[in-house]
């Protein structure tokens, strides 16, 4: 989950916190109000909360945690409050609240038509076009996801620890997944 906190149309700090369906609402209230906490914040100061999630599971926590520790209701994007842009998508439900907040948010910053890349639990291409209006877009699995998938169903695969790379002379390790194969094994 990512969070930004605004102040007007400042920005004043982002953060993010993993996504856990079993975290409970108080914990992860308590999280947030640390955020807050840190930078001398006041939760009470909080005046609005939109949300534009695409993790259902999750939900019911984050809405009661927005509500016991900032004191306000949260309005989720796209169900209580217009996103703002035309989505031209053959299917317009199967794009998430997540991707047209992150086009309002790009074509706001820099302007039209563009092609947005974000790179998180899954990848995402959207376009936009010179009218302003969400095209479409393509989805993928993000970095760490394929890796976790590629680790589990190649087994001779092994998980790579960026460990590996602290120092300048430390190597890659010799495997077929490895970015870098060895000579020895390319040879065969």
């Amino acid at each position: 989950m990512v969070f930004g906190l605004y102040d007007g149309d400042k920005l004043r700090g982002s953060f993010r916190i993993s996504t856990n369906s079993e975290r409970t609402s108080d914990e992860l209230g308590m999280l947030i109000a640390q955020y807050y906490h840190f930078h001398d914040i006041a939760c009470a100061d909080t005046t609005a909360v939109v949300i534009a999630s695409v993790v259902p599971p999750v939900m019911y926590t984050l809405i009661n945690a927005i509500r016991k520790y900032l004191f306000v209701q949260p309005v989720i994007a796209g169900r209580d409050a217009d996103i703002g842009i035309e989505n031209c998508y053959a299917n317009p439900r199967e794009v998430g609240a997540d991707r047209l907040v992150n086009a309002v948010s790009a074509v706001r910053k820099y302007g039209k038509p563009l092609i947005i890349v974000d790179i998180g639990t899954a990848t995402t291409f959207d376009a936009i076009d010179e009218n302003g209006a969400y095209q479409g877009g393509a989805i993928f699995p993000g970095l760490k996801v394929a890796m976790e998938a590629l680790f589990l169903k190649a087994s001779s695969c092994r998980a790579w620890t960026s460990s590996a790379r602290r120092t300048p002379s430390a190597r890659l390790p010799c495997s077929p997944c490895s970015p870098v194969r060895c000579a020895a094994m390319s040879a065969r």
